[in-house]
């Protein structure tokens, strides 16, 4: 028997941080049409050998995307506003990558703990449990160094470019993200990690932490 573990929102705090890094990035694109739009705005004091280059500028309209969830699996695009896909994509996967998915913290403080409690559980049920995510771009190399900065230990870690295959590879399967717990296949086994996000989706076993994941195995 296979099992799969997401990383978003059950080891690595993740919707929460990336609403930090957009108000910050949207903070700054605010003050760039400020100071385009009055040549009076200040950022600051610049020191003396630095200069005010010219910039091409034009305003930017963001709109709510609501992208599918085989693009956008947690569904951060039905809250965050972006020009387009292409934009998105690139905030997560490239310019904000380490911001975003190294920077973070864990999801609860015992988070790691519990994952290898986890592990070690199933291991002498002789299930196998791989750690998969969704990643791309620059998103690669910063997941990697969150789980080393956590000290993770698993057996096997698998970056796939969609999660649109996971049900058909795994009969057990541990999320938080919400096209997952959505398309949760007969004869397989859930356990959703409940956010704020995915509270109303009633699929699955509904699980606070990893803690309670591994109880629930136990009874």
């Amino acid at each position: 028997m296979r099992a799969c573990i997401t990383i978003n929102d059950v080891l690595r705090r993740h919707w929460e941080t990336f609403r930090e890094v957009y108000e910050i990035y949207l903070d700054e694109e605010n003050q760039l049409e400020e100071f385009h739009e009055n040549p009076d705005f200040e950022f600051g004091e610049l020191q003396e050998d630095e200069t005010v280059k010219e910039v091409s500028f034009s305003k930017v309209e963001r709109k709510i995307l609501d992208l599918d969830g085989i693009s956008d699996p947690c569904g951060l695009t039905s809250e965050f506003a972006f020009e387009n896909p292409e934009e998105f994509n690139n905030f997560l996967y490239q310019s904000m990558s380490f911001e975003v998915f190294a920077k973070t913290n864990v999801a609860y403080k015992n988070a790691m703990e519990d994952f290898n409690n986890l592990l070690n559980f199933f291991e002498e049920k002789r299930i196998e449990l791989d750690i998969v995510s969704m990643e791309k771009g620059n998103s690669k190399p910063a997941t990697l160094f969150f789980l080393s900065r956590e000290k993770c230990k698993p057996k096997n870690i698998r970056f796939v470019d969609s999660y649109i295959k996971i049900w058909d590879e795994y009969q057990i399967v541990i999320t938080a993200d919400k096209y997952l717990i959505l398309n949760k296949r007969p004869r397989r086994k859930l356990f959703k990690i409940e956010t704020p996000q995915n509270k109303d989706l009633n699929f699955g076993l509904s699980c606070q932490t990893l803690k309670d994941v591994l109880n629930k195995f136990k009874k």
